[in-house]
């Protein structure tokens, strides 16, 4: 594979020892060099590949799939649930936040994990309904793949036995039937 040069960037190297920089080559999927276009250029083969970025930026990129950067920033604000050992102990984190938090006021939570819990059902919205009734609830699984609302959230959000699942997504529902309809259960998945 031949290599590649980018040249006439405004690379930001993120090395103290050099933190700027023109021209990088770039051998499969490694970085084999970095630094001005001069140098880089006239030791590049005759083969390689160049593209002239015309003064574009360039930055090191992460090695994580993909981040959720505003959620990293409002995961300050959440009720942090990642070291309860029950699904008691959630609600329970929930309801010592409500006491501090105006009644009305949307409460949210992340990093619940069922699989850590000794009884690994999902959790459903009665008991957090139970304890914080007077609060839109808003809880996030771990991995963000799943939620679960209290009966104030489902109510504020219009989320009723007639909801039908999102695409790619399943709105939980209790089998007990009330006027024909099964009742969300405050789970939601995706």
């Amino acid at each position: 594979m031949p290599q590649l040069i980018l040249h006439n960037a405004n690379i930001h190297t993120l090395d103290e020892s050099r933190p700027h920089a023109t021209a990088i080559t770039i051998d499969g999927d490694r970085i084999s060099a970095v630094g001005d276009d001069q140098i880089i250029l006239e030791a590049a083969p005759s083969d390689a590949t160049t593209m002239d970025m015309r003064g574009s930026t360039i930055v090191p990129g992460l090695a994580d799939a993909h981040g959720h950067m505003r959620n990293f920033g409002m995961m300050a604000e959440m009720v942090n649930l990642r070291h309860a050992q029950s699904y008691e102990e959630v609600v329970e984190l929930v309801r010592e936040r409500s006491q501090a938090t105006p009644v009305g006021q949307w409460i949210q939570g992340r990093g619940w994990n069922q699989e850590n819990w000794s009884d690994k059902s999902l959790p459903t919205h009665a008991l957090l309904s139970e304890a914080v009734p007077n609060h839109p609830v808003w809880l996030v699984r771990v991995d963000a793949h799943a939620g679960v609302a209290n009966a104030n959230a489902l109510r504020i959000s219009g989320i009723t036995g007639s909801t039908p699942n999102p695409a790619g997504g399943i709105v939980g529902k209790d089998k007990v039937k009330v006027k024909v309809k099964d009742q969300p259960n405050g789970l939601f998945l995706d």
